[in-house]
């Protein structure tokens, strides 16, 4: 439990090992600005594990293996601006339920919420908060959302992505709201009839699904009228990635006819439907010796900026640690992966001279009894 430090302001528990919250495990902490336990074994969030941090504008639970979260666990949280449960096992998320919101909150602060890489089949009441403009729905398993309980009117949103679901049909029919970039490739469309949006897009990105030159070509009409670019997930800052030798073999669709930008192309993905960077996978013995298994798919670890630059990532028969390079040594003290030019913090690391540690200088000094 960690209580009663009024001028706290970080928690960083990121791969620690932790696998269980303790309800009201952080108390009287009013200065808490930030929590980060990402990269461990937590299975479920419970009622008052995080209420009443109204101070808290970031929370970091990502890369963990929830399946649930109480009631109210959330509870309180006013200052709440980043929310990441990403990469977990979420079948569902309530915004009134976790949050315990009435129709008369007004005041949650909650601009970016980040859900991708979870096992969603629901997502309901997102439009709770006044202020979200980044929502990542993405790599889940989402066939329907209803609109009208996740996006207000009038609402702005900078990035909807719900790229890697099910979705077949798309409706977005909700006048008087704008959406900077909406992301909805590796899904399971493939007719334009299929999408019907009327907010307003400014990009917009399409591919990866079982589109047909024809059928693109519509699709493509039906967004250049609503002045929607129209962009290729290759060019995207995303995960997806096809090899050289797959984009010039792939069977692929041109245009240059007036409506297009000339030698606009896009590749048939019917053979690369759903390519990925990363395999899906059950047990780490699934994935290749140097990634691990996490939240159903291989990941290299090294490559998830989890170890201080000060600090080096280096992977280990399907995991990874942090390792300190010669003449630098991690503080046992703290929970931080960074590594300091200092020769000791603890006694044990100055044992193998007969020596103790000097707690002001971090010298190792000779033990004068």
């Amino acid at each position: 439990m960690i209580k009663n430090l009024p001028k706290l302001k970080t928690i960083y528990g990121k791969n620690k090992d932790i696998a269980f919250v303790d309800p009201w495990a952080f108390w009287n902490l009013p200065k808490l600005e930030e929590i980060n336990l990402s990269y461990n074994y937590i299975k479920g969030i419970d009622y008052g594990s995080f209420s009443k941090l109204s101070s808290v504008q970031t929370l970091d639970l990502s890369w963990n293996e929830i399946e649930y979260i109480g009631q109210g666990s959330f509870q309180g949280m006013t200052s709440l601006k980043r929310l990441d449960l990403s990469r977990n096992y979420l079948n569902r998320f309530d915004a009134t339920y976790y949050f315990s919101l009435t129709n008369s909150d007004t005041s949650l602060a909650l601009e970016e919420l980040n859900l991708s890489h979870n096992k969603l089949k629901l997502v309901v009441n997102l439009n709770s908060f006044l202020r979200l403009h980044v929502i990542d729905l993405s790599h889940n398993e989402l066939s329907y959302i209803n609109w009208t309980s996740n996006i207000r009117t009038s609402q702005w949103l900078t990035n909807l992505d719900l790229s890697d679901n099910y979705f077949s049909v798309f409706d977005l029919d909700l006048s008087n709201v704008y959406i900077d970039k909406l992301r909805i490739p590796f899904n399971d469309l493939y007719h334009p009839d299929a999408i019907n949006v009327v907010a307003r897009i400014n990009v917009v990105v399409l591919d990866g699904n079982l589109w047909q030159c024809e059928a693109y070509t519509q699709l493509l009409e039906k967004f250049l009228k609503m002045q929607t670019t129209i962009l290729d997930y290759e060019e995207d800052d995303d995960i997806y990635f096809l090899t050289k030798f797959e984009r010039e073999n792939y069977p692929t669709c041109f245009f240059s006819t007036d409506s297009f930008s000339p030698h606009r192309s896009i590749l048939l993905l019917e053979s690369t439907y759903k390519t990925r960077k990363n395999p899906r996978c059950r047990t780490k013995n699934q994935c290749p010796k140097d990634m691990f298994c996490k939240s159903g798919r291989c990941w290299k670890g090294c490559e998830q900026n989890i170890c201080d630059e000060t600090a080096v990532c280096v992977s280990d028969s399907h995991g990874f640690y942090c390792h300190c390079p010669r003449g630098k040594i991690p503080n046992p003290f703290v929970t931080e992966t960074r590594c300091y030019n200092v020769q000791c913090f603890a006694d044990d690391d100055c044992r193998k001279f007969g020596n103790i540690c000097n707690e002001k200088t971090h010298k190792c000094e000779e033990n004068v009894k």
